[in-house]
């Protein structure tokens, strides 16, 4: 099973940061039902929320791998969008401060080269970034299942072996730093790396079906 996000008031958070800079990787399956707003996957960020790195999809559901630091922004774009009600494989690598790159599926590669060096990276947020009291930003609309996030720069192959549906578990296990399959039956969510960083809810995301992907196959 995957967490079904409403697109207004619900969002995982763990405040035990995995990564606070470069090299990181981001993927995750997202089952997009929205068009028409920009819609936060997951993403590493500071309370202030001016500094981040994040995967996310755009008003047109391009996926993006966006970096931010203070005022200044580093995005690279995919040229195609993201398919809505269906499963779509996501994923950013930051490589280095001046080298991020999306991919969606595996594939339609999209590089950026602007200089950004986020600071002060404080927790991990799925489904909407931080937001006040009131208000979260960039709610996500729809299902997300699988985020991982890896301390190194996964290369291209291992990108396309995640989009074929091989686990996050069979990639790079030594650099994986936090896995959650998002299955909606644990609250909190189960860190399954074994770092223990456990995912606490707010608006407790519905449990839906989950994306296609093989928990025991190998690379």
């Amino acid at each position: 099973m995957a967490r079904l996000f409403n697109g207004g008031t619900q969002r995982l958070i763990t405040t035990d940061e995995p990564a606070t800079a470069v090299p990181v990787t981001l993927a995750a399956w997202v089952f997009p039902e929205d068009a028409t707003t920009t819609m936060w996957v997951v993403g590493l960020i500071n309370t202030g929320r001016d500094n981040h790195f994040a995967l996310t999809l755009d008003d047109d559901e391009l996926v993006r791998a966006h970096v931010r630091a203070g005022g200044g922004n580093g995005v690279a774009s995919t040229a195609t969008a993201a398919t809505i009600g269906a499963w779509n494989h996501v994923a950013a690598v930051f490589t280095s401060a001046t080298l991020r790159a999306v991919f969606l599926a595996g594939a339609n590669k999209a590089t950026n080269t602007s200089n950004v060096t986020p600071g002060a990276i404080s927790q991990v947020d799925i489904g909407a970034r931080v937001g006040d009291a009131s208000n979260l930003f960039e709610p996500f609309d729809g299902r997300i299942a699988e985020p991982g996030i890896w301390d190194v720069a996964l290369s291209d192959d291992e990108i396309a072996a995640l989009a074929r549906g091989i686990s996050p578990l069979r990639i790079r296990r030594s650099n994986l730093l936090a896995y959650w399959p998002l299955l909606g039956i644990d609250s909190p969510e189960t860190d399954l790396s074994g770092h223990g960083r456990n995912l606490t809810m707010t608006g407790t995301p519905a449990r839906a079906d989950h994306a296609p992907i093989t928990r025991m196959r190998m690379l």
